[in-house]
């Protein structure tokens, strides 16, 4: 089937003009392919990038946002091996230069040269188009075989269980670990169901909606708290006979819960914190950290190839999708579909639009 010429896209002219309306297909350049796009995840991120712009420098507008989507390969351009098209994929949003310091160590997500393109540095949906369009022209390298037993909808999760999963292995999650997770949004969620795979004994997540809560425990948690009815550092302790969990996940992105991460977790315990609070002041204890002996990871998206390995952990049967994607919309109802996420409504968790 041969390619359109143009296709409907989703593009910030900048921030705060966002629309819908067609552009010309792009032409894979050298080491990339050419995706047909069928479904897209919304992130907070977006909604971020679409009112304010990308908090780090580098974003050239016009932009197509949009970076947790899954498709089909139609076209690869020179100097490609990897993937054919009809091949299904799914798209990891961080391209490193591939050759400071840090992408040679696998951190790639901290690429000492972000948002230079002319030194080969890549963020799909952030500083370059990414995947609310009908098509993407994206690297190989940003790429995964999504397995037969995900649909294009579930593989949507791709990168938020990736994150997940490399927050849990930042933070070191063992056979026998307890573990806290503050915040059941997608990436909470998906993150109590990586520490399980992983071996923790038993899961606590805390929030504020008994919607999500509920959630939590159909993915896996064993114990939930609502903070608005208890104190979270105390609930966690008590669930814990007073010694606070191995190893406490922060996903909530929000200053409060980064200063109760520090302060739940037990003497010489492990805290990952993957959600970004943005501007303002975090009250850290670090008295509590150092007299605690605490280890404290940042932890910047799905760095280490934790993609790959999410692909592959997603396709066991009680890694469960369906519960966090609630949501769905056709792509030229994106306005609406954000407002739905941004306004959680009818208890929206992830909304996803299909192409």
């Amino acid at each position: 089937m041969s390619t359109p010429e143009t296709m409907r896209a989703a593009v910030l002219d900048e921030p705060g003009a966002f629309e819908l309306r067609d552009v010309p297909v792009p032409d894979p350049e050298p080491g990339e392919v050419l995706v047909r796009i069928r479904a897209c995840g919304i992130c907070g991120s977006d909604l971020e990038i679409r009112d304010h712009g990308w908090l780090q420098d580098g974003t050239e507008y016009p932009l197509i946002p949009g970076h947790e989507w899954t498709g089909e390969v139609v076209e690869t351009g020179p100097e490609t091996y990897h993937f054919e098209p009809g091949d299904r994929v799914a798209d990891e949003t961080h391209g490193g230069c591939g050759y400071c310091r840090n992408c040679k160590r696998g951190r790639y997500t901290a690429c000492l040269n972000y948002g230079e393109r002319e030194k080969g540095h890549k963020h799909y949906g952030f500083t370059v188009d990414g995947g609310y369009a009908t098509y993407c022209a994206i690297r190989e390298r940003n790429l995964h075989h999504l397995p037969e037993v995900l649909s294009f909808r579930a593989g949507t999760l791709v990168t938020t269980a990736a994150c997940s999963l490399y927050g849990v292995e930042r933070a070191d999650v063992e056979a026998g670990d307890t573990v806290a997770i503050l915040g059941p949004g997608p990436i909470g969620l998906t993150a109590v169901q990586c520490a399980k795979l992983r071996g923790a004994k038993d899961v606590v997540v805390t929030g504020t909606r008994e919607s999500r809560l509920r959630v939590a425990r159909e993915v896996g948690a064993d114990h939930t708290v609502n903070v608005h009815e208890s104190d979270p550092v105390e609930a966690v302790r008590e669930l814990t006979d007073g010694v606070g969990p191995d190893v406490v996940i922060e996903t909530a992105g929000v200053h409060e819960t980064v200063s109760q991460a520090v302060e739940m977790v037990r003497p010489a315990g492990r805290v990952g914190i993957i959600g970004n609070p943005g501007e303002g002041e975090t009250p850290i204890s670090t008295q509590a950290i150092v007299n605690g002996d605490l280890d404290v990871y940042g932890v910047k998206a799905q760095g280490q190839n934790a993609a790959e390995r999410v692909t592959k952990l997603m396709t066991r049967p009680e890694f469960r999708t369906d519960p966090i994607i609630t949501h769905e919309f056709d792509f030229e109802d994106l306005h609406t579909a954000m407002d739905a996420f941004e306004n959680r409504e009818d208890g929206a968790v992830k909304v996803v639009v299909t192409m």
